[in-house]
């Protein structure tokens, strides 16, 4: 049972004990002993058990806590109807179902027989989210909420971006494909109303059922829908719906010059294995290349124990497919 204030803390407190204390499982103890913290108890197990190899229960709380602040911030954790499956498990999907039939008293009843289709399991993938930090600031007061809210952040990013992006074709043995990659695609028009029409009709034309469907789409974009009134009035920047249908935002949504995708998910179609725990670990004595300009790439190594530094890492186990072919759709290139 968690007694934390908010979702998060237990796994930041834990990061940062660990991280002050450079590993030693008994200096991380004697420090969560010197705080003020409710659930000093829960911490030095979870640090007995991670510094011992024992992979208790008390141990996979700290996991759990972190996914728990993660998850509902992520596309996945607020897509309603997704498909949970188990890794690596082979899994039977109907692609033909029995129907019914009125009979007349005394007539034969008719019989559709039911046919099926083998999906391989779906293997484990992992995305992992890197952060440093110098020693003093691991040691402010404050320092559990940045290391959560950091940490989290940049998770929820990348899961987001892989999810949602139409570019990412996937790398195999690394990064699943984005849910829309190859999907029907509707070429934006200037009418809106027109176009999430075509991307219902091209969803239930494919198979898909509106019931189980959920729009995705950059807040931006949800904020020029709200301003033009009428039927867009239920969705903004925080999400909401459109035309009865749930509306998920994200600023992951690839958003640009060329406009952006508005994507139609049917949830019951798209299977989802993993992102129920999390790895948590920290070094001080590690070298690690830091990008130093994002838009060019470059990076530089440094040396964490030369700069007085620390290093948090949480790894997430998570992957996903379209398990049903034609359950997703998007509007290409919407700017309205």
């Amino acid at each position: 049972m968690m007694t934390t204030d908010h979702k998060g803390r237990l796994a930041a407190r834990f990061i940062k004990a660990m991280a002050i204390s450079k590993g030693m499982g008994s200096v991380a103890k004697g420090y969560i002993e010197s705080t003020n913290w409710l659930d000093q108890a829960q911490l030095k197990a979870a640090v007995e058990a991670m510094t011992t190899g024992n992979s208790s229960s008390l141990a996979r709380d700290v996991g759990a806590d972190f996914i728990a602040l993660v998850r509902p911030e992520t596309i996945l954790g607020r897509l309603a109807n997704i498909r949970r499956v188990p890794f690596l498990t082979r899994l039977m999907r109907q692609t033909a179902g029995p129907k019914g039939h009125w009979v007349a008293e005394g007539n034969p009843k008719p019989v559709a027989a039911s046919t099926f289709a083998k999906d391989e399991g779906l293997p484990p993938r992992k995305v992992v989210a890197l952060s440093a930090m110098t020693d003093e600031l691991a040691q402010a007061s404050n320092a559990e909420d940045i290391i959560s809210r950091d940490l989290a952040a940049a998770t929820v990013e990348a899961m987001d971006l892989a999810f949602i992006d139409p570019a990412n074709a996937g790398e195999p043995d690394e990064r699943p494909a984005s849910v829309i990659y190859g999907a029907d695609s509707i070429p934006a028009t200037s009418d809106p109303a027109a176009d999430l029409k075509k991307a219902t009709a091209a969803l239930v034309a494919n198979g898909g059922n509106l019931r189980t469907a959920s729009w995705i789409l950059h807040p931006d974009m949800a904020v020029a829908l709200n301003m033009r009134g009428g039927a867009f009035e239920t969705v903004g920047a925080l999400g909401g719906t459109i035309a009865g249908l749930p509306a998920i935002t994200s600023s992951a949504v690839p958003l640009g010059s060329s406009g952006s995708p508005i994507a139609l998910v049917d949830a019951n179609g798209i299977q989802v294995g993993g992102n129920t725990d999390a790895s948590l670990r920290t070094s001080t004595e590690a070298s690690i290349l830091m990008e130093t300009d994002p838009e060019s790439g470059a990076s530089q190594l440094i040396s964490l124990w030369q700069t007085d530094s620390l290093a948090m890492m949480a790894e997430i186990y998570v992957n996903w497919r379209v398990g049903r072919p034609g359950s997703t759709v998007y509007i290409d290139g919407a700017d309205y």
